[in-house]
């Protein structure tokens, strides 16, 4: 048939979506008659009912909203006369009350309060259907059958399963593997499934629903969320807004960490209204409307600044829910994860998000990856930050948003270099910039001559949040609206714009049993409030916190016991643990071959003796303090509240770790491991972490408990494959097999049980299946006296590995200081090659690491060592712009104009990016201002093609050729007439830069 006659256009996103299609039409026609160029649609033709249909795929592999766009236009190219298009395909049903959604059925695209819905010329018939389906009924399942018994090999595939297999289970539980079916890996226990009666013959079956289909860039993983979409949006059926092949798995390669389920956890905590009078401040506003600003705002401890991240996080997605063009990304800061919060990290996490939200993964991130996933490494920050800034260039705005500076650490790696990096960002793509943080003089100054704000609680706020606690307390007070307004208005006054206060001062009010008990309670946290030894707000919360714990010691012993045990726990577990975990943590029975879990206390039971000191997020599950004052007051008092926290943690992780199902040893598939972290909560935790809380432990008797606990091969190598097998990265094959007892010991710096093991006649240099020492661990993870001690027993310093990695090299990269230098002063040679067939020095100039540079230099480095391509480490230092580095090896006798195998020197790469300190400094030293490339161009050359005038004008007061050519006969004035660099062109013609006839049209132009 000719294409003209074709008026509906089908397109399906996967390979079944397409053979179902094809399968229901009542008539297929023959292929198209032509094709425009450039076409490569595969086009089913045919007819359903009077309407004749194109039906197209989209190509095997992709995915996303461009790919799709792609077939819709060429499909339109080649039938110019199609007016209805259409999506058919499979998606997540998202039951609920409302909607009993099930196996099978229908939903049918159809707006809700503004949202979604086809165009008005496909809602008019789709009533008419509704109402025709009403009262009829529809034969959707005698249609099935009829196609399967046609096409019966299709019915394997494609039939209706038993409907046994429909498993509604509820929202709290976890389905963690992924290899095995759900029915078979989560099974049918009545107490995880929500309970459907059968449908009845006066039901569909499959029913049809009308109402919100909402799309997503990745699949709905999460049973609460997609809930909360139920109850909020009313929405019926999710499908998955396809992206590029890969897309996913690139983006979970970046990071693992989510930074969303932070997010919702805040909000919800929010009380409605809080924080409207931020977001109508003129401040705030000039933020949110202009270009290139940066907001910073400051605030007491408690004052609320993290749930109102939340609420302009929430306000920013309201805002440009409809704008794809602007892109926002978000970061809590938080003191328990510092470890993953350095700034390579979290760049990685602005990353993740922001390419999240495009419909295809951006090329220069598909290069990161494959770049560095096949080498098992990491991407360098310069990398990173390079990729941030061309994903932030493809948005028209992009908004980041960090809370909590003051708990991101402050190193070198850390906080300072983060602000720095978003400093350039923000230069370069005009992003606007919004963080919070405590008082603290020396974050404020990296903010001075920005916008700023102070962060207190307003006394409407506080009430607001008040009157939403009021059912905390008895009913002597829910009966009693003056009381109510009374504790309001005093605690309002007290905490002077402490929501924390308030919530802690609710808490220490809620048990009182009588108006004059409130009454006096509510004087005296007046009166703290405003004492002259309590002027500044940390005490106040310190006197909070020991009322709290105070009003733990007054309940029955078992249950302070319970309370004590559980602030232990959240306050010295190195990561946040979940309400779980921290139940079977409780439930560890010492000298028990397994765990009881009769023996697991209840979760209320653990919250309810906390006197309000302990909070669990509703999304994330994790359990912890209701402040991060809280935990610094713990720091300062632990000594008096746990003073046996580390050991009684460290018993509890080993006889854990030592119960009967570790017995086995490691496992030997993937599968079989997610399979270990589902059945035994603690593992994970307990396996990473056993060895630190050893290391703080003041005991004497737990070195004999890990001398036990080491003597079993079987169990440690359980325990070693916890410790380093990633949950998303690391393969089972790449854990080194067999670690011997040492290798643990000295990871984990545990000097006495070392001393022990290697007075048991130990051999310090034993080799795991890595090729690494007992030395390569403890040099790996810092542990100074256990490198002494190893090398004192004999301990080779300098073994190589399986990667071509030695002692020293880990010490550095890690950056352990003083572990590499005991290493060097042991005979560790700092001119071994890495395997790219660069040395130490090298890395440590590329990376800035100067301390490294200069210790290395000391020990015998050669400053001019050359890599596999001629480059020296200076050439690196130059790159980078470190004229710190630079300075020191040049100051070691270093040649400051060094050529590698292409001719480029430093002086080439400083013109390039711009760096004037480092030309100057160059220059000063003796360097030529002319080294040639290998396609003849100089520094000159560069600076004027980047429009670099400051280089430039070094340069030319260096008495550089003005007029050089290139293999291309082609001279600076040239490259910055071509690229209409102005301020570039007119110095060097006023030098008297030579330029012929092909040079003057570019000239011109650029002068225009």
């Amino acid at each position: 048939m000719p294409n003209p006659v074709y008026t509906v256009g089908w397109i399906c996103a996967i390979i079944p979506e397409y053979v179902a299609a094809q399968a229901f039409l009542d008539e297929k026609h023959a292929g198209p008659e032509s094709f425009p160029a450039h076409d490569n649609n595969d086009y089913t033709l045919g007819r359903i009912g009077q309407h004749n249909v194109v039906i197209a795929v989209l190509p095997n592999g992709e995915y996303g909203i461009s790919t799709a766009a792609n077939v819709a236009r060429d499909m339109l190219r080649s039938f110019p006369h199609i007016r209805i298009g259409l999506m058919v395909g499979v998606g997540g049903g998202v039951p609920s009350p409302k909607h009993d959604i099930r196996l099978g059925d229908v939903v049918v695209s159809a707006p809700r309060d503004g949202h979604g819905g086809p165009p008005s010329v496909l809602r008019g018939a789709m009533s008419g259907l509704e109402a025709q389906y009403e009262s009829e009924g529809h034969q959707l399942a005698v249609a099935i059958d009829k196609v399967l018994e046609k096409k019966t090999r299709l019915r394997r595939k494609y039939g209706r399963p038993d409907r046994t297999s429909d498993r509604l289970y509820r929202s709290g539980v976890v389905h963690l593997n992924d290899e095995t079916s759900c029915a078979l890996f989560c099974g049918d226990d009545s107490s995880t499934l929500i309970s459907r009666p059968e449908r009845t013959e006066n039901e569909d079956d499959p029913a049809i629903h009308y109402g919100l289909i909402a799309s997503a860039n990745r699949l709905m993983k999460d049973a609460l969320v997609r809930d909360r979409l139920a109850a909020e949006k009313d929405v019926m059926f999710l499908t998955k807004r396809g992206h590029d092949k890969d897309h996913q798995l690139i983006a979970d390669w970046l990071t693992s960490i989510d930074y969303a389920l932070q997010q919702s956890d805040f909000f919800i905590r929010r009380q409605e209204g809080t924080g409207e009078w931020f977001l109508q401040s003129s401040e705030f506003q000039q933020w949110l409307k202009e270009k290139n600003q940066t907001l910073f705002c400051r605030g007491m401890p408690g004052a609320g600044k993290t749930i109102l991240t939340s609420i302009v996080i929430q306000h920013l997605h309201n805002t440009f829910r409809h704008d794809p063009t602007c892109g926002i990304a978000y970061l809590f800061c938080n003191f328990r994860q510092q470890y993953e919060q350095k700034s390579t990290d979290l760049v990685l996490s602005l990353l993740k998000q922001l390419v999240q939200e495009q419909p295809s993964m951006p090329e220069i991130v598909k290069d990161l990856y494959n770049n560095y996933k096949l080498k098992r490494t990491r991407p360098p920050s310069d990398e990173v930050f390079e990729a941030l800034r061309s994903v932030i260039k493809s948005y028209s705005r992009v908004f980041i948003i960090v809370d909590a500076l003051d708990e991101c650490q402050n190193s070198s790696e850390g906080r300072k270099m983060f602000l720095s990096n978003v400093s350039k960002l923000q230069a370069k793509t005009g992003l606007n910039f919004f963080a919070t943080s405590r008082f603290m003089q020396e974050i404020e100054k990296e903010f001075k001559g920005n916008i700023m704000i102070e962060i207190r609680a307003r006394d409407t706020d506080v009430q607001n949040f008040l009157e939403g606690k009021m059912q905390a307390f008895r009913s002597l007070v829910t009966k009693d609206r003056p009381l109510q307004e009374e504790i309001k208005k005093r605690i309002a006054k007290a905490v002077d714009g402490m929501f924390l206060l308030a919530q802690l001062y609710v808490d220490s009010l809620a048990h009182k049993t009588t108006p004059k008990a409130i009454r006096n309670a509510l004087n005296e946290l007046e009166i703290e409030s405003e004492a002259p030894n309590s002027d500044t707000k940390v005490k106040v919360l310190d006197c909070a916190y020991t009322h709290a714990m105070e009003r733990i010691n007054v309940q029955a012993t078992e249950l302070q016991e319970l309370a004590k045990h559980v602030l232990s726990w959240i306050t010295c577990a190195r990561r946040p643990l979940t309400s779980l975990e921290l139940q079977h943590a409780l439930a560890v029975e010492l000298d028990e071959p397994e765990l009881d879990t009769e023996n697991i206390p209840d979760i209320d039971d653990m919250v309810s003796v906390r006197a309000g000191l302990v909070v669990i997020d509703e999304k994330s599950d994790v359990i912890r303090l209701v402040h991060y004052t809280m935990q610094e007051y713990f720091e300062r008092t632990r000594c008096s509240w746990f003073p046996s926290a580390h050991t009684d943690i460290t018993k509890t992780c080993i006889a854990y770790l030592s119960i009967d199902a570790f017995k086995t040893g490691s496992c030997l598939t993937m599968q079989e491991l997610k399979a270990r972290w589902k059945a035994h909560v603690l593992y994970d935790y307990a396996a990473r972490n056993w060895g630190h809380h050893a290391r703080e432990s003041s005991m004497h008797d737990v070195n004999r408990l890990i001398l036990e606990f080491l003597e079993t091969e079987t169990r440690v190598s359980a325990r070693v494959q916890a410790l380093l097998t990633s949950k998303l990265r690391l393969r089972l094959q790449r854990v080194p097999k067999p670690i011997r007892a040492l290798h643990l010991a000295a990871y984990f710096g545990l000097e006495k049980t070392v001393a022990a093991l290697l007075t048991a006649q130990n051999d310090p240099d034993t080799k795991d299946g890595g090729r690494m020492t007992p030395l390569y661990w403890a040099a790996r993870m810092g542990h100074e006296a256990i490198a002494r001690l190893l090398l004192d027993s004999g301990a080779d310093p300098g073994p190589i590995d399986e990667n071509d990695d030695t002692p020293l090299h880990c010490a550095a990269r890690m950056g352990h200081e003083a572990t590499a230098k005991l290493l060097l002063e042991r005979g560790a040679d700092p001119n071994i090659e890495l395997r790219v067939g660069k040395t130490l020095l090298h890395w440590a100039a590329k990376h800035g690491k100067w301390e490294v540079v200069k210790l290395l230099l000391e020990k015998g480095a050669y400053p001019d060592v050359q890599a596999w391509n001629g480059r020296a480490p200076l050439h690196e230092a130059t790159r980078k712009g470190d004229i710190v580095v630079v300075n020191l090896l040049i100051q070691q006798g270093a040649n400051p104009g060094p050529q590698d195998e292409c001719g480029e020197a430093p002086l080439h790469l400083a013109a390039r990016e711009n760096h004037h300190a480092i030309i100057r400094l160059l220059l000063e030293k003796g360097v030529h201002p002319g080294p040639q490339y290998i396609n003849g161009q100089t520094p000159l050359h560069w600076a004027a093609y980047n429009g670099h005038e400051t280089a430039v004008q070094l340069l030319l007061e260096s008495g550089a050729d003005l007029s050089p050519r290139d293999v291309f006969r082609r001279t600076p004035v040239y490259y910055a007439a071509d690229r209409g660099h102005k301020a570039v062109v007119k110095p060097l013609l006023e030098k008297g830069a030579i330029f012929d006839f092909k040079d003057i049209k570019k000239i011109s132009d650029s002068e225009e």
